[in-house]
């Protein structure tokens, strides 16, 4: 005879398998997730965490159609059939989809410390959940879809949490996670260690993609590790031997952290720093371009489509399309992408502040635009900077060229194609110098703090929108 304690979540974990038996055996669907954590990687999801700035992007946005471009740009020139494989429309997922946590898994070792990091990030926040409240970036967010008279209703009923959301109150809710643990401590050690591996998923996985309408229904984690703390003061569980053995082991598990967390980023370094290098060895061609100069003093320099690209974006249109929110999941991705590398030079090029915007033409059916702004962070005196990013060619949108502001108008401006395989994602754009990254090697969870005000920008917004 089994013993109940086991027998009871066997019968759970099977019951569980036989109802989601029809997602996870087809593969096509069950093997989609990565896309999703692609995508978190990304920068919007790099501010929303809070995390700081790196000398690269995976991502330069949340966006569907750049993820699943750049892992059907990757993945259909491998395969001839890839256009006459797609399915029909509420018929199955694109390849695009299905072959996403392979694509991730050919690249996600090299950013081991960022994916600790959102991890890091994810769990403070969990813990210190009326924190994220002040946040004026994602309060902002927020209110866009309310009135003045709801928004103020809202504040007022969470006034609590602005007065909790300190920046310090995530260190006060991991003190109560570690009083809920003691705790059960006291009585077993086998349920303690059940609860800090069930605590640590819930706290860790929202750093997929961290945003607080992703981890809202975790608001009672902190509030039971506010409960435990409190309750230590009124009924202090009593137990020396043990409490020595729990605090040994609290800081025997913030040591292996720690220590996976500083091995990761040895990793990182080391295998980032590789990779960018091996890509900047890749052979390159010029690539000619067009410039034309604008009536505000911005220069446009256009890009010919490549001829291997133009049968592709004069095909139909793929699912991304304004339509697809009266059809479901994408079924059809088709796209082709080259890496460029573009370079801004000239004794006159100077200043921190130099950017450059990505510009795409659009078909009638375009639905997330690929227009992105490439910003450059030149090493201190120097007036060259450089940076490579991707250039996708889709059926509704295609790369059209450079906008250079007329505030660098003394910069000279070149590009070139990067031609090669690398395992670097192709969404990724970055600032190198000769064949290294200028500027941090990872991103660190950095701190809790709040930006501005949060009332004083949104009620700017408000005002703005009413």
């Amino acid at each position: 005879m089994f013993p109940a304690g086991i027998l009871a979540p066997v019968i759970f974990l099977v019951s569980g398998a036989i109802a989601a038996a029809p997602v996870w055996t087809q593969s096509s669907i069950s093997s989609s997730g990565g896309s999703a954590i692609i995508q978190g990687a990304s920068e919007y999801f790099r501010i929303t965490t809070g995390m700081t700035r790196a000398a690269y992007t995976i991502g330069w946005t949340y966006s569907d159609e750049l993820t699943l471009s750049g892992i059907a740009a990757k993945e259909r020139p491998k395969r001839p059939d890839w256009d006459k494989n797609e399915p029909k429309p509420l018929q199955g997922v694109s390849q695009a989809q299905a072959l996403s946590m392979k694509n991730l898994l050919g690249w996600a070792d090299i950013f081991a410390a960022d994916f600790f990091a959102q991890s890091l990030k994810s769990a403070g926040w969990v813990l210190g959940f009326p924190a994220l409240y002040p946040r004026a970036d994602l309060i902002s967010q927020f209110v866009k879809t309310q009135s003045r008279a709801r928004y103020l209703a809202t504040r007022t009923a969470l006034a609590p949490y602005y007065i909790l959301g300190q920046s310090w109150f995530p260190l006060i809710g991991a003190l109560g996670a570690g009083a809920l643990l003691w705790r059960r401590f006291v009585h077993s050690g086998r349920e303690a260690l059940c609860l800090t591996l069930l605590f640590g998923f819930l706290i860790t996985y929202p750093a997929l993609q961290f945003s607080p309408r992703h981890v809202f229904h975790l608001e009672f984690v902190w509030i039971i590790s506010i409960l435990s703390l409190v309750s230590l003061y009124f009924d202090p569980p009593v137990n020396r031997q043990r409490l020595k053995l729990f605090v040994t082991y609290a800081l025997g598990l913030v040591i292996l952290i720690a220590a996976a967390y500083g091995s990761s980023i040895l990793w990182q370094r080391k295998a980032l720093a590789f990779e960018v290098a091996k890509l900047l060895e890749l052979p390159r061609q010029n690539i000619e371009t067009g410039e034309t100069v604008l009536p505000n003093g911005d220069r446009l320099l256009k890009v010919d489509v490549p001829d291997a690209y133009r049968e592709l974006i004069m095909s139909p249109a793929d699912s991304m399309t304004p339509q697809i929110r009266y059809k479901g999941i994408q079924w059809d991705v088709r796209a082709a992408a080259d890496r460029l590398l573009v370079k801004l030079e000239g004794r006159s090029c100077t200043g921190n502040d130099r950017s450059v915007r990505l510009k795409y033409n659009h078909g009638k059916e375009v639905w997330q635009t690929l227009d992105a702004t490439l910003y450059f962070f030149p090493e201190a005196g120097k007036s060259r900077a450089a940076a490579f990013f991707p250039a996708f060619y889709r059926p509704t949108q295609y790369f059209d060229g450079i906008l250079i502001p007329a505030k660098l108008a003394n910069c000279t401006v070149s590009l070139e194609r990067i031609v090669g395989e690398s395992r670097l994602p192709l969404v990724m754009t970055a600032n190198v110098e000769g064949k290294k990254l200028v500027g941090p090697l990872q991103k660190w969870p950095g701190w809790f703090g709040s930006r501005k005000d949060p009332l004083t920008v949104t009620e700017k917004y408000i005002e703005k929108k009413n």
